[in-house]
């Protein structure tokens, strides 16, 4: 009889670490992708052509700024990612922070 008990639980326990293995994959995925869209984004700001003019140096500050803000939330991501992975993350420094 505590052999069966012992079988059951042992395996549910494998059915839950199964479960929850799955689930951080998918939270992974979606880390990933968003990765991946912030990195198009910057390359999509990179490559945008500024026409000459009186507004081109304003054009060129909102690039940079925008391409900043892109690349602090990339390293945010990239945080949140290793803290869901279980890496020890105690808290994530930008170069400002």
């Amino acid at each position: 009889m505590q052999k069966k008990a012992a079988a059951w639980f042992l395996g549910g326990m494998g059915v839950a670490f199964a479960m929850s293995a799955g689930i951080a994959y998918a939270a992974d995925a979606r880390f990933d992708e968003a990765i991946s869209n912030i990195n198009k984004a910057t390359a999509l700001l990179k490559a945008a052509e500024i026409p000459a003019g009186k507004t081109k140096a304003l054009a060129d500050r909102h690039n940079k700024r925008a391409q900043a803000l892109l690349d602090r939330a990339k390293q945010r991501i990239e945080c949140a990612k290793d803290a869901s992975d279980g890496k020890k993350v105690v808290i994530c420094k930008d170069k400002d922070d």
